[in-house]
């Protein structure tokens, strides 16, 4: 069992909702940074990658209060923001499925190296996770990427 703490970043307990612009709130929908991630665009329809020359002024200013309210449904039909766990986001997926990983000992030429949960100075192997999983939202969680 993994100790439970208090976001590092907001303070939200276990349970509770992060503060809005937390860097540690997962979003529902696609599991990344709620804080960083291209969801709230591509809810309303807007492709990122022209939206300097489609939308100059959403691009200068960041979205509009629509923008966000459409967003916020999204997430509502979907269940809702993540609560905090109490835990780093992706260790219990990483706890379940055995990946694990510690940094090498030639620092810097080997990186991080796979190992099981009992080697010293094991970690959730989160690179692993993104590489091996897909986010689901309706599972809220990671899972299995499959074949």
């Amino acid at each position: 069992m993994t100790e439970s703490r208090d976001c590092r970043d907001c303070g939200a307990k276990p349970g509770d909702m992060h503060v809005p612009g937390c860097d540690v709130e997962r979003c529902a929908r696609c599991g990344g940074q709620q804080i960083g991630c291209e969801c709230v665009y591509e809810v309303n329809g807007l492709d990122t990658d022209d939206l300097e020359e489609a939308h100059p002024e959403i691009y200068e200013n960041g979205p509009t209060e629509a923008m966000y309210e459409k967003f916020d449904a999204a997430i509502v039909a979907l269940g809702g923001r993540l609560p905090w766990t109490g835990e780093w986001p992706g260790d219990a997926e990483c706890r379940e499925l055995g990946f694990w990983c510690y940094w090498g000992p030639d620092y810097g030429e080997r990186g991080w190296v796979r190992c099981d949960k009992d080697h010293v100075g094991a970690r959730a192997d989160l690179t692993r996770l993104m590489m091996e999983c897909d986010w689901d939202p309706k599972a809220r969680r990671y899972v299995l990427r499959s074949a």
